[in-house]
């Protein structure tokens, strides 16, 4: 996109530093084109692989894109072409893979983890929920731990948390590095402030 068209689609300001752009699709060219487009005005780019919605679905993206081996290993090579090819760093989402049984997968999720980390992302965020589970029910705070100690870069935990002690709970049952919240900062955006 030019830089006009671009004003028009995406505006930010100095004040929202540091600043990760989220891309969501599954192809490798446009992906590339998208993150181009916005290099130069953001800190890093995010590939989301853990999109469960209906449109995530229907696209083929988000966790669409690592629900079976060969999915995974094609996303693999989308993100070390993304590594090798933008002069930002490179992040992605997760959430836990399902085996052929649709239960969790951690040895699957570890591995892919890894995987990721070998392909030069720079940092993972991992909600901790099955594709099944979407935005509800329990996290799966040991599988979290898990994919934590298995990658040497920093993991963002992510899922379930509705109060600042919570986040810091989160946190400290896992060793993330930090705590990504969606739906509890939706619902209350001074979820983070303190009475101090």
């Amino acid at each position: 996109i030019n830089p006009k068209d671009r004003k028009n689609l995406f505006d930010t300001c100095p004040a929202d530093r540091p600043l990760i752009v989220q891309l969501n699709g599954n192809d490798e060219q446009e992906l590339l084109s998208c993150a181009r487009d916005v290099e130069s005005v953001v800190d890093a780019i995010d590939l989301n692989l853990g999109c469960t919605q209906h449109i995530a679905r229907r696209g083929q993206y988000g966790y669409f894109m690592v629900n079976t081996p060969e999915k995974r290993e094609k996303s693999l090579e989308i993100l070390a072409r993304l590594t090798s090819e933008l002069s930002l760093p490179i992040t992605t989402k997760i959430r836990l893979l399902d085996d052929k049984d649709g239960n969790p997968d951690i040895k699957a999720t570890c591995e892919f983890a890894k995987s990721l980390e070998k392909a030069g992302v720079s940092l993972i965020s991992v909600h901790g929920r099955q594709k099944q589970l979407n935005k509800s029910g329990d996290i799966d705070i040991t599988s979290i731990k898990e994919i934590v100690n298995s990658v040497s870069i920093p993991v963002i935990a992510n899922g379930g948390v509705r109060t600042k002690e919570d986040a810091e709970l989160l946190m400290k049952e896992t060793g993330a590095a930090g705590v990504m919240i969606g739906q509890g900062l939706l619902e209350n955006p001074w979820i983070l402030e303190t009475s101090e």
